[in-house]
Order: C-alpha cells, then structure tokens, then sequence
C-alpha cells in the first residue's frame, strides 16, 4: 500500500480505530501510520494528541504486553526484547519489569513443568533440550540451569 495525502482527523480516526483493537507503543503505532499516510509532521501531531488525551500510553502498553506474554509462558529477557523491538524505552521496560509482581523463578518453574512434566530431565540430551526450550522463551541461562541442577538432586 502506497501512502497518501490525507487531513489531520483522518489519521486521527484511524489511529483511534487501531487503539480500539488493542494497546499500541507510540513507535509501533506511528510506523503503521506512516504506511498508510505520507506527513510525518501531521502524524506526530496525531500521536501527541491522542497522549495528552490518554487514548495511547507507552506505559498501559507495557503493561498489557508484559501481562500477555507472562500468560503465554514468556520470560523476563525474551519479553524486553520484544518491547524493545516495539520501541518502548529502555527506562520505561526496566520500570514495568519491577513494577510486575511477577515471581520469575516461580514462572520459570511452572513454564518447564507444563512443557515437560514434573520429572527433572533423564539424561544430558533432554536436559538440554529443555535448555534450549527455556532460553528461547527468555529465561536466563543461569535460572534454567539452577533450575535443572535442583531438580537432578
């Protein structure tokens, strides 16, 4: 899709109708207005505009991504990369990371134990596997590993 010339309460209707679906980072929202619309400076207007009106927040967007992918079975690592691929603030992710009351060695327990039972690993090929698996979804090596050692004991 070519983008086109278009008013200020164009974009602004179709920023708010990608707002209605779900939460968006200004970043993520801006880049599918520029595909869609070619002036960048009546876009910011847009997006400062729907902020100071609190139709978009950076920070409700973390939190609701935080929250999703928590529920998904993803970790502390694989999560900020992903806000950080959505152009949140490094400040803003560490913040929404401590604010979280999200026990990571608890989910990190509960993720391996819904992929691969109870039962700790039988032999170094499975205990790696399920390495690999769990660094995947972003947790640190050094949990997966005290993790698995605890559960070999």
């Amino acid at each position: 899709m070519n983008p086109v010339d278009a008013d200020e309460k164009t974009i602004y209707s179709k920023a708010l109708a990608l707002l209605a679906r779900r939460e968006h980072a200004r970043a993520e929202l801006k880049r599918k207005l520029q595909q869609r619309y070619t002036d960048d400076t009546l876009i910011d207007t847009v997006l400062d505009r729907l902020q100071q009106e609190n139709y978009q927040s950076n920070t409700r967007f973390a939190e609701h991504f935080l929250r999703a992918r928590v529920n998904q079975g993803y970790g502390a690592l694989r999560i900020e990369r992903e806000l950080q691929d959505k152009g949140v603030s490094e400040d803003l992710i560490q913040q929404t990371l401590l604010d979280a009351e999200v026990d990571w060695e608890d989910h990190l327990r509960q993720v391996r134990e819904k992929k691969f039972g109870d039962q700790p690993p039988e032999d170094f090929k499975e205990k790696s596997k399920q390495v690999k698996f769990l660094e995947y979804r972003g947790f640190a090596l050094s949990s997966v590993l005290g993790l698995l050692g605890g559960l070999a004991g």
